[in-house]
């Protein structure tokens, strides 16, 4: 990358990265909250509700962000008509929910969906009208505007919540924020993205948006199919109050995900694409992100599984004491896919959409076979099993489909992976080993603080003997970052 794109990305990661822990650490509190308050049966209604909307959802996206974002010289002609194609899949997506209604009641058993969908379906639609302007702001690199939008609707969407459930309102504080925040942040990211709302009858531009979009729209339904389709195959085998827990479990275990992950693949599609002229530089401008994410990613995501279960024994209910494990299980193996899945913002960079369309299609009948076959015998215990084991595989292998030269870049993706994993690895062992022989039976706090504070000395020590190099970039990267925090905070 050239210096001044390379600046704007690592800026746009570091504004990101602070929107991100300021919300996550709002829906946390949140969820802690929920969890006291809500039972696992009104999280299983929830989980399954919205896991039927994200399926449809991606016909209400049909790529067409994603157009925008890859053709950032041209992001202002194509808004209007990408608003209108927006709109009008949104519309089609909010109506073929609701339509399938009666049908998804006798599918699953559950006589409680009329009541929940249409929350979802006025989601939809309010995100339609969101998409384009969130993409323009992504296209014009503008990360700071998009953070403080984020981190509003993360407190709005919070504090709605947890009123509503101290009020009593049950499923219902899950729900009414959904399409609160949803037009909420439709009206933010139009004032911030600096350009007219304006809808575009342009039929021969609108048919070539959706059409250029129609492998990237196929693709995230098949992802989205993945991500969600474990939910679904837990509540067939299981019962509301299974998928409760196994939902719950999921969305706290993948905070590190969404953080990181998630975050850096946005920055990165928008930085990747203006180097869409220079392959080399953007493979190689990939896999440097790729090494400095596994640096953080994998003790990030096995910080989570040291303090599990002394958080699940401080902040929640008996109901849900059975969640630890499943934190735990399911966090080991989202190390692997955090580091692996920004690779797809390098196909969609590339614009190799039909690429990204195969994979997507393979990656979701495996995960789904895996988490099926094993929630089939195991219930929910046997799902995470499943899906970590996936997300294993997926991690590198996502990266090794998604670079031009397989066999050339084998050696980068070795060296992404290796030493984060094994440091990583080693020191939880010596963490869990503290927590549960020599800590066993000491206070909640103390035991999961200690574990905690060990296992990140054992991983810094550890990179830094074993892998030196890599713990001087983590130390560059990670010093920049902190001192913007502090900066942000004063």
């Amino acid at each position: 990358m050239g210096d001044s794109l390379t600046s704007q990305t690592i800026r746009g990661i570091g504004w990101i990265s602070v929107a991100s822990i300021l919300a996550k650490l709002m829906a946390l509190a949140a969820q802690l909250v929920y969890a006291r308050l809500l039972s696992p049966d009104e999280y299983g209604l929830f989980a399954l509700a919205s896991s039927i909307t994200a399926v449809l959802s991606v016909l209400q996206q049909g790529g067409v962000s994603q157009i925008l974002i890859s053709r950032p010289k041209a992001v202002s002609r194509l808004l209007g008509p990408g608003l209108t194609a927006s709109i009008c899949l949104g519309t089609l997506a909010a109506a073929l929910l609701l339509a399938s209604t009666p049908v998804l009641v006798r599918v699953f058993g559950e006589p409680r969906l009329p009541y929940v969908l249409p929350f979802f379906a006025v989601s939809i639609v309010f995100a339609s009208i969101c998409s384009p302007a969130t993409a323009c702001i992504q296209s014009k690199m503008n990360y700071q505007r998009l953070s403080m939008i984020e981190v509003v609707n993360s407190l709005v969407k919070a504090g709605l919540g947890i009123c509503l459930v101290v009020s009593g309102f049950g499923v219902y504080s899950l729900l009414l924020p959904v399409p609160v925040v949803a037009g909420f942040y439709a009206i933010q990211s139009w004032r911030a993205c600096g350009e007219k709302f304006r809808i575009s009858f342009s039929p021969r531009l609108i048919r070539a948006i959706v059409v250029a979009g129609a492998p990237t729209a196929l693709a995230q339904l098949i992802f989205m199919t993945t991500w969600h389709g474990d939910y679904v195959i837990v509540r067939l085998f299981t019962d509301s109050t299974s998928l409760g827990i196994y939902f719950l479990a999921f969305s706290l275990s993948i905070q590190i995900f969404s953080l990181t992950s998630n975050n850096i693949t946005r920055v990165l599609f928008a930085g990747l694409s203006q180097l869409s002229k220079e392959p080399v530089r953007q493979t190689a401008a990939f896999f440097r992100a790729a090494r400095e994410l596994a640096l953080i990613a994998f003790p990030a995501s096995f910080l989570q599984i040291v303090i599990a279960y002394p958080a699940v024994e401080i902040g929640f209910n008996e109901n849900y004491q059975g969640i630890a494990p499943i934190i735990q299980i399911l966090s080991f193996g989202l190390a692997f896919r955090c580091v692996g899945s920004p690779a797809g913002a390098l196909l969609q960079a590339q614009r190799r959409f039909n690429r990204l369309l195969l994979i997507s299609v393979v990656y979701a009948v495996l995960f789904l076979s895996a988490v099926a076959v094993c929630a089939s015998q195991f219930g929910i215990l046997g799902a995470a099993f499943g899906a970590t084991a996936y997300f294993m595989f997926l991690g590198p292998v996502n990266v090794l489909f998604c670079v031009s030269s397989p066999r050339k870049c084998l050696p980068d993706v070795i060296a992404v992976f290796i030493g984060p994993a094994i440091c990583g690895v080693i020191a939880l062992v010596g963490a869990l080993y503290l927590q549960f022989v020599v800590m066993a039976g000491t206070n909640a706090f103390l035991r999961g603080g200690v574990s905690g504070c060990v296992f990140l000395f054992l991983y810094a020590v550890l990179i830094r003997l074993l892998f030196p190099e890599s713990a001087n970039v983590l130390a560059n990267r990670v010093q920049p970052l902190l001192r913007r925090v502090v900066r942000v905070g004063r």
